[in-house]
C-alpha cells in the first residue's frame, strides 16, 4: 500500500466518527445512519469493491436519484482513490454514451433495472454493475449485500490528496462536454472554508434538494459530512416534501436555484411551516425578489459564486433585508485567492469590471483524462468578468466572449454544444445559440439560425426533433429563431448581434 500523503477526505470522515459518532450522518426515505453507521457501511463497500478489482485510480458511473447509497457510494470511491463519474438523468443515451465512453468505468451503479439495462447497454465492457435498489437487477449484484459482505471498517488509506474523488462533466470543449477532476484536495479546502463563512457544524442538516450528480449538491454533501453535519436526501425535487422535511427539523440549512427557492416558500406558506424557526440559511441563485421573501422570514440568504472547476464555491456574501442588490455574488472565502483582470492579464482599479482568476486548493488542474483547466502561473482563468466594490463585494457581469455560457435553474449550458446538434442539419448555414432572460428559470436557451438555399420550410420542427434525440432537456432551446432574411447573407455575423436582434423581436411581439 502506499505511503499516505498529506489529509484527503477519510481523514476527514474519521475525525468526525472519532468526535460525534452516534451523531446522524444521513436521513434518507424515513431511514437515519448515524455517522458510525455510515463509516461500517462505507468501509464494507469500499472492501468489496476492492476485492472485486476496484482499484486506486479506476472510475465508476453512476446513473441515480439521490439516497444515501449514493451519497455512501462518493465516499466508498474516496476510501479506495478512485472516482465517480455521475450521470445527470436528463441527459440523453448519445450524451450518456460519450461520457461512458471517454471516462471508460469499471464498475456501472444504477438505482432501477431499468437503468441498469441502459448502462450495460451503452456500456457493455464494465466488468461489474451493481443494482442500487433492494434485490439485484438480472447480471447485476446486489448493493446491500456488497455493504453486508464486507469488513465493515473504514480502514486508513494510502490515497493522496491529489486523488480524484469524482469527474464532473460540465465544459464543452469543440462541441462535447470534459468531465471536470475533483480532487480529494480541492474537497478538503471546501469543507474548511465553506464552514468557516457558514458555521456548519454538527447541529446542522443539510437538505440535499440538489442532485448529487451536480457539483453544488455533491459539493456540498461533502462539506456537510466533514463537518459532522447531517445530509437530508430528497431523491427527487419536491417543493411539498422539501417544506415538510424543514418542518420536522431535518433540514436547517439549503442550496437551490430559481425556482426551487420560491417553491419551498409557497409549500411551507401551505403547509404552515415556520421557515424562519426552522432554518438558519439558504445559498443559491434566485431573483432579488426571492431573496427578500427569505429575508422577511428571518432566514439568512448567502449569495455566492462558483463554478465546477472550483469543486464548489470562492464566493459567498450574506443578502442585507432591504437592500439586495441584483449579481451580488458574495466576498472571497478564506482559502480563496481572486484577482480580477484585463484582456492582457493585468489586475484591473477598483470599481471595473474584469475577468476572475481564481487560486487555491479547491482550483481543479484538469479534465479528464489530461487535458489542463485554463491555468495561468496556479491561477485559474475563469471565464466569468466580475466588478468589485472596496476590493472586497463581488458582483457578476458576464463572461468573456470564448467562455459563453448559459444558465437555466442553475444548470449549465454551453453554445458551442448546442450549435454543434443544430449544424447537423444539412438545411443550416450556421447556428447561434445564446442566453435570454427569464422570469423563472433566470436564464433560458435560445437560437437564431441561418438557413441554406435549400432549406425546408419545416426546419424549426426538424431542428426541436433533433434536439430532442440528441441534448438533455434543459440544454434544447425553447425558442429557435429561422433568420429567412439572412439567408445568403455575405455579411459577417456574431452571436451578440443576433442575440440584440431576437430579444428586440420579443420586445416588440
Amino acid at each position: 500500500m502506499p505511503t499516505q500523503i498529506g489529509f484527503n477526505l477519510i481523514d476527514a470522515l474519521q475525525r468526525v466518527l472519532s468526535i460525534s459518532p452516534e451523531r446522524p450522518a444521513f436521513h434518507c426515505r424515513g431511514e437515519t445512519f448515524t455517522f458510525s453507521a455510515l463509516g461500517s457501511r462505507v468501509g464494507g463497500l469500499a472492501a468489496s469493491l476492492t476485492g472485486l478489482g476496484v482499484k486506486r485510480g479506476d472510475r465508476m458511473a453512476v446513473l441515480s436519484g439521490n439516497c444515501h447509497r449514493f451519497g455512501e457510494l462518493y465516499w466508498a470511491a474516496a476510501a479506495i482513490g478512485a472516482a465517480v463519474v455521475p450521470l445527470e438523468a436528463r441527459l440523453t443515451t448519445e450524451e450518456m454514451r460519450f461520457i461512458l465512453g471517454e471516462a471508460e468505468p469499471k464498475a456501472l451503479f444504477a438505482d432501477t433495472p431499468e437503468r441498469i439495462a441502459l448502462l450495460s447497454e451503452l456500456f457493455p465492457s464494465a466488468s461489474i454493475m451493481v443494482s442500487m435498489s433492494s434485490g439485484a437487477a438480472q447480471g447485476s449484484l446486489d448493493y446491500e449485500r456488497l455493504v453486508a459482505s464486507g469488513s465493515g471498517r473504514l480502514e486508513p488509506t494510502g490515497v493522496d490528496p491529489d486523488d480524484p474523488v469524482a469527474i464532473l462533466y460540465t465544459a464543452a470543449v469543440a462541441g462535447k462536454p470534459r468531465g471536470a477532476v475533483i480532487t480529494h484536495r480541492n474537497l478538503v479546502a471546501q469543507a474548511a472554508q465553506t464552514a468557516e463563512r457558514t458555521g456548519i457544524s454538527n447541529m446542522d442538516s443539510h437538505g440535499v434538494f440538489l442532485p448529487l450528480s451536480h457539483t453544488f449538491g455533491a459539493y456540498l454533501m461533502f462539506v456537510a459530512s466533514c463537518n459532522g453535519a447531517a445530509n437530508t436526501l430528497l431523491g427527487a425535487f419536491d417543493a411539498g416534501a422539501a417544506a415538510e422535511l424543514i418542518g420536522d427539523g431535518l433540514v436547517t440549512f439549503y442550496a437551490e436555484f430559481a425556482p426551487m427557492g420560491e417553491r419551498i416558500i409557497l409549500a411551507a406558506e401551505e403547509r404552515g411551516v415556520p421557515l424562519g424557526e426552522r432554518l438558519r440559511f439558504v445559498t443559491g441563485l434566485e431573483m432579488p425578489s426571492v431573496i427578500e421573501r427569505y429575508l422577511s422570514l428571518g432566514v439568512k440568504f448567502w449569495c455566492m459564486y462558483g463554478q465546477t472547476e472550483t469543486a464548489g464555491l470562492v464566493a459567498m456574501g450574506e443578502a442585507l433585508p432591504g437592500s439586495v442588490e441584483a449579481n451580488f455574488s458574495g466576498v472571497a472565502l478564506s482559502l480563496s485567492a481572486i484577482s480580477l483582470r484585463d484582456q492582457d492579464g493585468r489586475p484591473v482599479p477598483d470599481g471595473q469590471a474584469g475577468e476572475a482568476w481564481v487560486r487555491g486548493d479547491f482550483v481543479v488542474s484538469r479534465y479528464w483524462p489530461d487535458v489542463p483547466t485554463r491555468l495561468n502561473s496556479g491561477w485559474l482563468q475563469t471565464g466569468d468578468v466580475l466588478r468589485a466594490e472596496s476590493g472586497q463585494r463581488l458582483y457578476f457581469v458576464a463572461r468573456t466572449g470564448d467562455k459563453d455560457l448559459i444558465k437555466p435553474g442553475g444548470l449549465n449550458v454551453y453554445p458551442a454544444e448546442v450549435e454543434q446538434v443544430l449544424g447537423r442539419h444539412s438545411g443550416v448555414e450556421a447556428a447561434f445559440v445564446f442566453g435570454a432572460p427569464d422570469p423563472i428559470w433566470r436564464e433560458r436557451v435560445c437560437a437564431v439560425v441561418i438557413p441554406c438555399d435549400d432549406a425546408p420550410q419545416s426546419l424549426e420542427s426538424e431542428l426541436r426533433a433533433m434536439c430532442e434525440k440528441a441534448l438533455a432537456s434543459f440544454k434544447r432551446p425553447t425558442g429557435i429563431e429561422i433568420a429567412w432574411d439572412l439567408r445568403g447573407s455575405s455579411e459577417p455575423l456574431s452571436r451578440v448581434e443576433l442575440r440584440e436582434r431576437y430579444l428586440a423581436k420579443l420586445e416588440t411581439s
